[in-house]
């Protein structure tokens, strides 16, 4: 009788456990919450990664114009082996012929010009020096000398800035404009000028009108950077301004 019963328990199925269909909905849901919640997650990470980038790309735009205007600025009216020449024999007046793009034109022994915008658009500014393969000097293209500080034919650089198409660009010699940086709105300069123990900072047609170009010994540069993150008339410029004095002349 044990035997009998003990074997007809034995033969009966054991019901099989499982998800029912409401258990499965709610694991579909909380697995779609948690997908949903990765991909949000990425997707800041994502934003937060370009807006880092673009702004850092427009720190380096912003210290790359800076450097390459202060070094070619500040060398204004440098000329190699200075006991056997002088300004005068190495920085002569330019023709009518030689006048830079933008009509600007050298007087004899100057080293820095420019022109004057509307308030819209971008200043112009020439400098001019000497290099010879030993000073290191390089033009604002980057290009520097091959020719020995005794040659008797030296480069004479003349670098013109300005803003082209949203770029910062320079030509040397009048040659073609290199563009230098992009996304730059616009340039505006003042220049920094001695008259007798006052100094004052004016722009480039009230230089030309009082003819003080000979007693420009720094300049003030503000370029303005288009802000990456905005667009439309949100897209307020980012302002930088750099102060820079001419090496090579005195204040005196």
């Amino acid at each position: 009788m044990n035997k009998l019963l003990l074997h007809s328990t034995a033969m009966v199925p054991r019901r099989q456990a499982g998800f029912s269909l409401i258990e499965l909905m709610i694991a579909i849901v909380i697995a779609m919450v948690v997908t949903a919640g990765a991909i949000a997650v990425f997707g800041n990470m994502r934003s937060t990664f370009t807006t880092q980038d673009k702004l850092g790309q427009l720190q380096d735009n912003q210290r790359l114009a800076l450097n390459i205007l202060n070094t070619t600025v500040q060398s204004a009216g440098y000329f190699t082996n200075p006991p056997s020449r002088t300004a005068a024999s190495v920085f002569p007046a330019t023709a009518a012929a030689s006048a830079n793009s933008d009509g600007t034109l050298f007087a004899a022994e100057g080293i820095i010009i420019g022109t004057g915008a509307s308030s819209a658009a971008s200043d112009v500014m020439s400098v001019r020096f000497n290099g010879s393969v030993h000073d290191g000097l390089m033009n604002c293209q980057g290009v520097g000398s091959m020719k020995a500080a005794d040659s008797t034919t030296p480069d004479i650089w003349v670098n013109t800035f300005e803003v082209v198409s949203n770029q910062l660009t320079c030509r040397v010699n009048g040659g073609t404009a290199v563009p230098l940086i992009d996304n730059v709105k616009s340039m505006k300069v003042a220049y920094l000028v001695t008259k007798g123990t006052t100094y004052a900072y004016m722009d480039a047609p009230s230089v030309t009108t009082g003819s003080y170009w000979a007693n420009v010994i720094g300049v003030r540069v503000t370029l303005q950077f288009i802000d990456p993150l905005k667009t439309g008339n949100a897209n307020l410029p980012y302002t930088n301004t750099q102060i820079i004095n001419l090496m090579n002349k005195s204040s005196s």
